[in-house]
């Protein structure tokens, strides 16, 4: 019943025995054999010469070889288990019976099917009266019930599942225990192989210092460039004002320059900046080192000079997340104008999936790279690390942008994601302001709220169960509730209590609703109400968020120190939340302007479905218009749950849906949920013919793109194993449908923010969640700011299907939304 090997797997043991000859790990292999057969051959001779063995597995079969030289021990356990600890374990007469145990009760992990309906008792329990598999067969008439019967019909399955289990300790292997020492690695032969695959925290470990020099291959690259050297930087230390006027001096005939800076923090916002490296070629750097004794102020007031080289309309500035070191040198009292070129943002377009750590892609990109600076380096170290990246950070820039131009991804580069950035930066200095007092009045409602709940669970629970340990709770409600026996212990050996699971179980006890209940009360006052007042800076008293650029596969942004973008709407505990976000002051309103269903307009555009294109034409309910469709039904008929069903089915379509998932979300059988999927491309066929094209073209290039052009590599849309390819294909269905939906959003922030700057207004945009933007408008701008917001977002691209932007106003976030 297995699927064939995963490829990764596969592609895996070439390159494990190459790591491992290098290594000096010797390695057995015997063709037609498995590896517990040579492993069993192993410790038979081991034995037979003497030998003290211990096979370290977590295969149940090998615990037939225990003995008393061989001993078996699970990886992550302390303690190797002899035979006696196997027999007492499984309740078993002696290691012998281990596979005639095996051969009844089955073995999912190696796929033994054992004989139906015989778990661990009765197999144990068959074993005590008969001894072994062999015996029992013989005495298959006198095995009464049930047993007995299932015995008769499945002798020959229950001898297949002995054989399967029995482990051959007869390979032919030439065997020379010499041969067989673990020798120390030869670090001259592993150098190249740690090299080629990446290994460089092990190279570290071993005191190897070869950096990777794989090239990144994106979108079909088919051949690697040679890595360059890395180059030798010439660094000009600037310590003092005449060192700095000089400095300025050289810089006035720059044509381009390259930052870099080092500062202690957690957020860019709260560090103070040590260092700053400039460079204006790729083997030419400067070093400002900053005194933290002498404070902020002296700093500010000695690189005031550098204020109008940085900010210079004519030259380039380039370095790796400008929009961090932007927010740094704001700090200094200096400012980046003119053209900003950010590795960060470059590479992240090419291969968005990947990590964008500097130091990485530099190493991936172009072959060589500083090493890591420890968590508390020397000023020795800073002074070589810092100018390096400076002028790597140039050629960094020179080789993406190329490979930027080559995949047509230049004009998102230009138009969208560059001028976010600078967006971005205007937002996260705005940041939102938040009604303390608001959240203490609720902070006391909650945890009134939270002390009720946990004394109707103690009802059930006593007062020995911790409710906040998913452990404790997961022993209780399937351990001593036993609300589900097919729920079965994850990996770490506990029951899970994911929200998903508990509410399809919701009904079988009622102390689910109120577990859930309570478990949504303490995430609102811990995430929310006790840390948001923290985040809030005292110079500004607002909450200054930081917007991830680089982070999502599909190009949505995200939201950190504090995620701003996960407070939720949809419960009333939630909506108490945003209504402690408020306007600036007084004379002041938040505008919120959110996009209507934009996921399915675009659906029904890019499919060009004429039925789902007509109802958004039309203004009409797309939900209830496709569940009069799919139903049959006059739509003054359509009744609320099949609105609901239609509504999950139009949202699951754009995510890959299966009649799995579906059945699962709607809580109706997979058939009945299959039927809908089907009746619902019956009823629009140019989506089934859109989705499958969209899998095609993935297929055969090998990314998703969005409207704009924005790609995601994926990978494994052609993967051999089907779960893996079935992921990619609902990922190729997605990507372009929500990549196009973040893309407009960005670019219609990019266009709202010029507009207000050009035309001198005083609004301020604040947030992005998705697919809303939310304002802080000055009370007589209004009337100016709502048509321009609107126009703005709703004309950002033509489509056959208008967009549609839903607008509201208020003192606080829940009242404008």
């Amino acid at each position: 019943q297995r699927e064939k090997t995963p490829e990764d797997i596969t592609a895996a043991i070439p390159q494990a025995r190459e790591l491992a000859a290098a290594w000096g790990i010797p390695t057995l292999n015997a063709q037609g054999y498995e590896a517990d057969d040579i492993l069993g051959t192993l410790a038979k001779h081991a034995e037979q010469d003497g030998f003290e063995v211990l096979i370290s597995t977590p295969d149940k079969d090998l615990g037939q070889l225990a003995s008393d030289k061989v001993s078996i021990i699970h990886p992550g356990d302390k303690q190797a288990l002899t035979p006696a600890d196997i027999c007492a374990k499984w309740g078993l007469a002696s290691t012998q019976q281990v596979v005639d145990y095996l051969a009844l009760a089955g073995d999912s992990s190696d796929n033994i099917p054992g004989l139906p309906g015989v778990g661990p008792k009765t197999a144990v329990k068959l074993l005590q009266q008969y001894e072994t598999v062999e015996n029992l067969i013989a005495h298959a008439e006198e095995v009464t019930g049930r047993v007995g019967e299932t015995l008769r019909q499945n002798i020959n399955l229950l001898r297949l599942s002995y054989t399967l289990v029995t482990i051959n300790k007869d390979v032919p292997l030439a065997l020379d225990w010499d041969a067989l020492r673990l020798n120390p690695p030869n670090l001259t032969a592993l150098a190249p192989v740690l090299k080629k695959y990446e290994l460089s925290s092990v190279a570290k470990h071993l005191g190897i210092s070869e950096a990777p020099a794989q090239e990144l291959l994106l979108f079909g690259d088919e051949t690697a460039p040679e890595a360059p050297a890395a180059p030798t930087t010439q660094t000009t230390l600037v310590t003092n004002a005449e060192e700095l006027t000089a400095l300025v001096s050289t810089l006035s005939t720059a044509k381009r320059l390259a930052l870099a800076l080092q500062a202690e923090g957690d957020t860019p916002r709260t560090s103070t900046v040590t260092h700053l490296a400039l460079a204006t070629e790729a083997s030419t750097a400067f070093l400002i080192p900053l005194s933290k004794e002498d404070g902020p102020e002296a700093a500010r007031a000695f690189l005031a000079p550098l204020a109008p080289v940085l900010a210079r309309a004519d030259l380039p500035k380039v370095g790796h997340d400008l929009k961090r070191i932007r927010t740094l040198l704001q700090s200094l009292g200096l400012e980046l104008r003119g053209e900003l070129n950010d590795t960060l943002l470059a590479h992240y377009l090419l291969a968005p999936s990947d990590r964008h750590d500097f130091l990485q892609v530099t190493a991936r990109t172009l072959g060589s790279a500083p090493a890591p600076l420890p968590k508390a380096p020397s000023e020795e170290e800073l002074r070589a690390h810092l100018p390096a990246v400076a002028t790597l950070t140039l050629q960094l820039w020179d080789n993406l942008f190329t490979k930027v131009k080559e995949a047509g991804l230049l004009d998102l580069l230009t138009t969208c994601e560059e001028p976010l950035a600078d967006v971005l930066f205007d937002m996260e200095n705005a940041g939102v302001k938040i009604d303390t007092a608001a959240l203490r009045v609720y902070r006391q409602e909650l945890e009134g709220e939270i002390l009720r709940l946990e004394i109707a669970l103690r009802d059930y629970t006593g007062a020995g169960v911790n409710l906040a340990s998913p452990k404790q709770m997961g022993e209780f409600l399937f351990g001593h509730l036993q609300l589900d026996p097919t729920v079965k212990r994850t990996a770490h050996g506990q029951y899970p209590t994911n929200e998903e699971l508990l509410l399809k179980l919701r009904d079988r006890h009622p102390i689910i609703d109120l577990f859930l209940d309570w478990r949504a009360c303490v995430k609102l006052k811990n995430t929310y109400i006790d840390k948001l007042p923290t985040h809030i800076n005292p110079e500004t008293g607002r909450i200054h968020t930081t917007f991830n650029q680089a982070f999502t596969d599909t190009g949505r942004l995200s939201s950190s120190d504090p995620n701003l973008q996960n407070v939720p709407i949809r419960t009333p505990r939630g909506q108490r939340i945003r209504s402690a976000f408020v306007a600036k002051g007084p004379g002041w309103t938040l505008l919120s302007a959110d996009y209507s269903q934009v996921e399915l307009r675009l659906m029904a555009a890019m499919s060009g479905d004429p039925t789902m294109v007509a109802a958004f034409q039309h203004g009409e309910d797309i939900h209830a218009q496709t569940a009069s469709i799919v139903y049959g039904v006059p739509l003054a008929e359509v009744t609320p749950q099949q609105r609901s069903h239609c509504k999950m089915v139009n949202f699951g379509i754009i995510y890959g849906i299966s009649a799995f998932g579906l059945a699962s979300r709607l809580r109706i059988p997979r058939k009945d949920a299959q039927e809908l999927i089907d009746t619902y491309f019956a009823k629009y066929p140019a989506v089934k013919d859109y989705i499958q094209a969209t899998i095609e073209k993935a297929r055969d290039c090998g990314y998703a793109q969005t409207h704009f052009g924005r790609r995601l590599p994926l990978p494994d849309i052609a993967s051999r194993n089907g779960t893996t390819r079935a992921a990619a294909e609902r990922i190729a269905i997605n990507m372009p449908i929500q990549g196009t939906a973040a893309d407009i959003i960005k670019l219609a922030m990019v266009k709202i923010h010029r507009e207000l700057k050009a035309r001198g207004l005083q609004t301020t945009m604040t947030l992005q969640i998705h697919d809303e933007l939310l304002f802080d408008v000055p009370d007589a701008e209004l009337p100016i700011v709502r048509p321009l917001i609107q126009d703005a977002m709703e004309h950002v691209i033509d489509l056959s299907v208008p967009l549609a932007v839903s607008m509201g106003t208020g003192p606080d976030w829940l009242s404008a939304h």
